[in-house]
């Protein structure tokens, strides 16, 4: 009995951290040569719309910058249930990041 108990324990130990543990993974992503669909802000948060998704602007001068309708590669990263925030925008073909 006590064997049971333990392995039981055990499993839901495994399943615990195996749900938990993707929590907590940062997911990555990039678009290139991708079309801004719309920005907006909400209180203090920038945001841009790229292919139906809302991608987070950290910095208000990056999100003045980005046109609506405007052509970029753009790599973002997330993690949870957190909205996804862009790590670099570029133009198609530039090296640098901005």
């Amino acid at each position: 009995m006590k064997r049971y108990r333990v392995m039981a324990a055990a499993a839901i130990l495994i399943i615990f951290f195996l749900l938990a543990g993707n929590h907590f993974i940062i997911h990555t992503g990039e678009a290139e040569a991708a079309a801004v669909e719309d920005k907006g802000k909400e209180g203090t948060e920038y945001y841009i719309l790229l292919n139906g998704r809302k991608l987070m602007v950290e910095d208000e001068n990056v999100w003045n910058l980005i046109e609506v309708g405007g052509i970029y590669d753009i790599a973002y990263e997330w993690y949870g249930n957190k909205d996804p925030v862009i790590t670099s925008i570029t133009f198609p073909g530039d090296e640098g990041s901005h």
